[in-house]
């Protein structure tokens, strides 16, 4: 959780939120040092002393990533398995990540592999011709950015056709 972005501050607390020993100097919080990620959260952080209590106002250890992955859209046979993949791409983070995917929407009779990777696989076989489609959610934990997590949808459309 960030520090407050106003009123009176402690080393106490800037040590609380970045993770530091209890006896860490001050002067070991620089921004893109040790302890302090450079981030746009952290700009008023400098990355050279000196440094000052007042400094630290707003600023917090979690840095906030991005994750993107491309939807799954495959086409089969009938009697052939329609599977297609998507691979989550974390950015910013520190990691390690952990995954979560799961339908939203939709996915009936869809089978998913890989459940708890960065990579997904959904895979249909269909004896007669259908499309089976949904929303695919993965939420990410942040587990080296204090369990900072990110949630975002892809779609997905498996389809067995004549």
């Amino acid at each position: 959780m960030p520090l407050p972005t106003t009123g009176n501050l402690s080393l106490s607390q800037i040590v609380t939120e970045f993770g530091a020993p209890t006896q860490t100097p001050l002067s070991a919080f620089l921004r893109g040092g040790a302890w302090v990620p450079n981030t746009s959260a952290n700009q008023g952080v400098p990355t050279a002393p000196p440094v000052a209590i007042r400094n630290f106002l707003g600023a917090s250890k979690v840095i906030n990533h991005s994750v993107t992955a491309p939807g799954i859209v495959k086409v089969a046979p009938i009697g052939v398995t329609a599977q297609g993949s998507s691979t989550a791409t974390v950015s910013n983070g520190v990691g390690p990540f952990t995954h979560s995917w799961a339908f939203t929407v939709g996915g009936a009779g869809i089978t998913l592999f890989g459940t708890t990777t960065d990579t997904v696989t959904a895979s249909k076989t269909n004896t007669g011709s259908g499309v089976a489609s949904g929303t695919l959610r993965d939420t990410v934990t942040d587990q080296g950015n204090n369990n900072f997590v990110s949630v975002f949808d892809i779609s997905v459309q498996l389809e067995n056709t004549a």
